[in-house]
């Protein structure tokens, strides 16, 4: 029984990158020769009319097999690499996905809450303030394996694509779309004697959208090497400590309910029975007045019994 093969990421990366390569290159070689790279001409004998035939329209059959390789060659120039790293990204995070999103799922399942609750109070003070060891390395735990789990999980976009977005959506929908438009010879504007701008719109979003899954891929490598050093460090930290037996009771949490406020209301007092704004309301003060004569006119004042 043969020994069993073991590629690395980047192995698998180039080989998936070389296959791209091959395909676009046999599609480039089948254009030129303005046929399908599926179908074959049949080996049969040709009569005297389609020698002569074939020998007449043979120089602008080269013409124009000249001219698709020069447009399809500014195409490729146009494009570049970008289909070959997008399809080395997608690789690379599916197999980062594969290896280690369940281990970092489990990883988030722990009961980390109850762990510190048990943990030693091991704080150290400084002059920036106290921090523990032990917590410190649980905090990292959680925060890192929740952020590499979304990392992993992510499809480089949406999902689907709905008739309302003119644009790609996602890495999978721009490498198509860049690769439609050269398989079936899309790209060309003869009018104009240029590539169409629709086709440049495509490659420019394919390129944002690569730079998008190269940066994923990055920070999950970041993400992963931060979270496979705080697994290490709570492991070893919970071998080694002592757990506290006397733990306190989780707190319940208590709610205020709010208060409603008391609504104001307007009871204007009016001087007559039929509630005319204009007359003066009358005192409803028990004490009397009086007025007392003064320069320039009276003033009320209470009356002193």
């Amino acid at each position: 029984m043969a020994d069993q093969i073991e590629l690395s990421i980047e192995q698998i990366a180039a080989a998936e990158a070389e296959k791209v390569a091959l395909t676009r290159t046999l599609l480039q070689r089948s254009a030129a020769a303005g046929r399908s790279p599926s179908l074959r001409p049949a080996d049969t004998s040709k009569s005297g009319l389609e020698l002569l035939a074939a020998q007449l329209t043979e120089p602008a059959r080269a013409a124009d097999s000249q001219n698709a390789v020069a447009r399809r060659a500014e195409a490729d120039a146009l494009v570049g690499d970008l289909l070959t790293r997008g399809q080395a990204a997608q690789t690379k995070l599916g197999i980062l996905r594969a290896k280690h999103l369940d281990r970092v799922q489990r990883a988030l399942a722990l009961p980390l809450d109850s762990i510190r609750r048990v943990l030693p109070a091991d704080f150290k003070y400084e002059r920036t303030g106290a921090s523990s060891p032990s917590r410190n390395a649980v905090n990292s735990l959680e925060s890192s394996a929740r952020d590499l789990s979304l990392v992993l999980q992510s499809t480089i976009g949406d999902a689907s694509r709905t008739p309302r977005d003119h644009d790609p959506i996602s890495l999978s929908d721009a490498m198509q779309e860049v690769a439609g438009a050269l398989a079936s010879g899309r790209f060309y504007d003869p009018l104009a004697g240029a590539l169409q701008a629709g086709f440049r719109r495509s490659v420019s979003h394919l390129a944002v959208w690569v730079g998008r899954a190269e940066q994923l891929v990055s920070d999950a490598e970041r993400l992963l090497a931060i979270f496979s050093k705080a697994e290490d460090a709570v492991e070893k930290i919970l071998r080694s400590i002592e757990p506290v037996t006397d733990v306190a009771p989780r707190g319940e949490k208590i709610t205020i309910s709010q208060t409603v406020p008391t609504p104001v209301t307007n009871s204007p007092s009016y001087a007559n029975d039929y509630g005319d704004p204009r007359e003066p309301a009358t005192s409803t003060s028990t004490r009397g007045t009086k007025s007392i004569k003064v320069d320039g006119g009276y003033r009320i004042a209470p009356e002193v019994k």
